[in-house]
């Protein structure tokens, strides 16, 4: 066991680390997506409420991965204006 304690908690990260959630999060939508379509050809070949029951969970699917793909866009964004900014204050201090 590790003696290492966790970081406090708060919403900032590093550049890395927000690019290994951004990965994460895509990872998982992608996965979502599969799953969606999966259950789109399950209610296509299965009738009465087992049809029902694929169409519920393709839109849970569908709903899930855009979250995920919202949230990656976020952290992207966020991650890549920080980015800027330090390469913008950067290049001003090598100017001076």
């Amino acid at each position: 066991m590790t003696n290492d304690k966790a970081k406090p908690f708060s919403f900032e990260y590093d550049a890395t680390t927000g690019i290994y959630i951004v990965a994460a999060l895509r990872e998982k939508a992608k996965a979502e997506r599969q799953e969606a379509r999966a259950h789109v050809t399950n209610a296509g070949i299965t009738v009465g409420a087992e049809s029902d029951f694929h169409a519920l969970k393709m839109t849970q699917a569908t709903n899930r991965a855009k979250l995920l793909e919202d949230a990656a866009a976020e952290i992207k964004k966020t991650v890549h204006e920080e980015l800027v900014r330090n390469f913008d204050a950067a290049f001003e201090r090598m100017g001076e």
